[in-house]
């Protein structure tokens, strides 16, 4: 899967060029924009060949761990976003369930998977 950046809505706009807190669909990767010269020299990366990205763009009242996590890695690094990509077996839909996160790791999508206080290995 594609790398994307993860981003707090609070940094979108500097980041996505067009980008407006109303696109519900850019909270769940499934919108692409065009990134500004912001993103591009301070987070590379995330950045497709074509100067896009498909960016999740995180709201504290919606994922408030999640948004502290890239709120502290702003906070150390100046950098607007995190690596982010989906959790998903190619061409099916993104993981929901702990049943489709452990099939989706016994197909080997990701080396070692980690829910609550369950770690689950394939064999």
């Amino acid at each position: 899967m594609p790398f994307a950046p993860a981003t707090i809505d609070t940094s979108a706009a500097k980041c996505f060029v067009g980008w407006n807190p109303n696109d519900i669909a850019s909270q769940f990767m499934t919108m692409c924009y065009d990134c500004t010269p912001f993103l591009t020299q301070n987070c590379p990366a995330v950045v497709h060949v074509d100067n896009t990205a498909r960016p999740q763009v995180v709201f504290r009242e919606n994922n408030p761990r999640f948004y502290e996590v890239i709120q502290a890695y702003i906070d150390m690094t100046g950098n607007p976003s995190i690596i982010n990509t989906s959790f998903n077996h190619h061409e099916e839909p993104i993981v929901r369930t702990p049943e489709d996160a452990i099939r989706s790791c016994i197909h080997g999508d990701v080396d070692l998977l980690v829910a609550g206080r369950w770690i689950v290995e394939p064999s």
